[in-house]
């Protein structure tokens, strides 16, 4: 759908030549395009989508799935408003590409960010799971003597659990 123009103002003259009278028409057209429709099917849907894909950083950092899928969801959004929201296709770049472009950068960044969290969360973990195991063998290895069943009994559920 093309955008609407309105006509505000239209001109018609007649003029007077040296060498006679003769009919002219001169019309003068001034357009303004309303760009009420095209603010709120376009800029708005883009901003709340852009915002939207910021409230993932207020999830909590262990909730993997819930962070994932928002940064999915926000980024397959915006791609998808910035395909359907192309009414003429051309050759040379516009200001919507530009501004689609920001969003789907920031949009991906928040993503990307989802990302790294992810990885330091990991690496947190893999960190506290070993200062654990090296906690627990020195602890085991210090009181065990080899005849004391409760120790014997910790370090074979302990072992159970790790093949878990």
């Amino acid at each position: 759908m093309l955008l609407v123009h309105t006509v505000t103002q239209a001109y018609i003259y007649v003029y007077n030549a040296c060498a006679g009278n003769f009919s002219c028409l001169k019309v003068g057209l001034e357009l303004r395009r309303k760009v009420g429709s095209f603010v709120m099917r376009t800029y708005i849907p883009s901003i709340l989508i852009v915002m939207l894909s910021w409230v993932g950083f207020w999830i909590n950092k262990l909730s993997e799935p819930a962070r994932v899928a928002l940064g999915v969801v926000t980024v397959l959004s915006i791609a998808t408003l910035a395909a359907t929201s192309r009414q003429i296709s051309v050759s040379y770049l516009k200001a919507l590409d530009v501004w689609f472009g920001v969003c789907l950068f920031l949009v991906f960044g928040a993503l990307v960010e989802y990302a790294l969290v992810n990885v330091f969360v990991r690496r947190e973990k893999k960190q506290a799971e070993q200062v654990f195991m090296h906690a627990r063998e020195s602890t085991l290895a210090g009181y065990n003597d080899g005849n004391d069943p409760l120790i014997r009994i910790i370090t074979v559920c302990s072992l159970q659990l790790d093949d878990i």
